[in-house]
């Protein structure tokens, strides 16, 4: 019996110690952390289905440092964000700092969205040193969506994101009978009723004009 339980103890330390063997990134401890429950009744859908195999959380700040990672696979677990200190001057999470998310499925890293759970501590999407917090959600896709509500006249507006096709046309193409003009600060337009298009394609975070002929909104998929 003895030898048993030293067998049971034994393989629990190896596979977890495997498990931090195997972790794609490094994070610095510190003085200060935050946990984050993810239950065994997570909801998750990685590029639109639900995973078939286990693999590795993680939360980032804006920058894309990973403060906190962790395993999943099905088993309820948490994840451990570690915090800034001031103590120590190591990096880490700030208070009311973001926490963006991450999975690494298959080799790739996906962008994570995540529902909070309001049963338990906080639910603002922030770090908070010693805070406490739970999902109940979590989408991981590369493509995202952005849609611009366009008011009758002209407006101002940008996009964020890097579309497969950035061209003028192919972005507007869902609303074109409604577009009138669309200039650049430059002067260059795009002007679909005499198929001119001296933008050319569109500039990540960069702003336009657009006069719409009716109210529409544009919607704009990707990375």
């Amino acid at each position: 019996m003895d030898s048993g339980s030293s067998l049971d103890v034994n393989v629990g330390c190896d596979t977890e110690e495997e498990e931090i063997d195997n972790n794609p990134w490094e994070t610095n401890v510190t003085d200060c952390n935050m946990v984050v429950l993810l239950p065994e009744d997570l909801e998750i859908t990685i590029e639109g289905e639900v995973p078939s195999s286990d693999f590795w959380i993680a939360v980032t700040d804006s920058d894309g440092n990973v403060y906190g990672s962790t395993m999943y696979n099905g088993e309820t677990t948490s994840i451990t964000v570690w915090g800034y200190s001031t103590e120590t001057e190591d990096e880490g999470m700030l208070d009311g700092e973001t926490l963006n998310w991450l999975v690494l499925y298959n080799g790739e890293e996906i962008p994570g969205y995540v529902d909070w759970d309001e049963s338990i501590g906080s639910t603002d999407g922030t770090y908070s040193c010693d805070g406490i917090a739970g999902l109940t959600s979590l989408l991981a896709t590369s493509i995202v969506t952005q849609n611009i509500s366009l008011g009758q006249g002209w407006n101002l507006w940008s996009t964020y994101l890097e579309p497969e096709n950035a061209s003028m046309e192919s972005m507007f193409s869902s609303i074109v009978s409604d577009v009138v003009m669309i200039k650049d600060q430059n002067g260059n337009v795009y002007w679909p009723q005499f198929e001119l298009n001296s933008i050319g394609d569109v500039t990540n975070g960069q702003g336009y004009q657009i006069k719409m002929d009716v109210s529409n909104e544009l919607s704009i998929d990707g990375l």
